[in-house]
């Protein structure tokens, strides 16, 4: 008889240990990663040969990114993907990554920055006129 009533305790008590996890688990909300954004700085014009900076500062909510994955910046002519150059960025450790890059002749190029970090991956572009000195 005492075996019966030992063995009904254990069952009683892995019910409860079972149902209290149970419990807890709807208590807790998975929260939606913050967003990562990107600030592509890049100017609108420059001039053939001239040494050009590429900057992006990298932000999740208020804090700067200093530990992004992957730091690139892909430039290209017109809608010329196919002949697009990537330039890998130095990351200055306070959330901006930099790089630069020379035109060699006029044209209107895009610059688009491919930043990952923290599981997600942002790509914002932007636009640069190219002209003869």
């Amino acid at each position: 008889m005492s075996r019966k009533i030992l063995m009904l305790f254990f069952t009683c008590i892995t019910v409860f240990a079972l149902s209290a996890c149970g419990s807890h688990s709807n208590t807790y909300e998975k929260k939606a990663p913050v967003e990562l954004k990107v600030a592509l700085k890049v100017p609108n014009n420059a001039s053939v040969n001239e040494k050009v900076a590429l900057q992006a500062l990298v932000t999740q909510g208020k804090e700067k990114v200093k530990d992004a994955d992957d730091v690139k910046y892909q430039v290209w002519e017109g809608d010329n993907t196919n002949d697009s150059k990537f330039i890998k960025a130095k990351n200055d450790k306070n959330g901006n990554y930099s790089a630069s890059f020379v035109f060699d002749h006029a044209g209107t190029y895009q610059v688009q920055v491919h930043v990952e970090a923290r599981d997600q991956h942002v790509m914002p572009k932007t636009k640069i006129t190219v002209s003869e000195k």
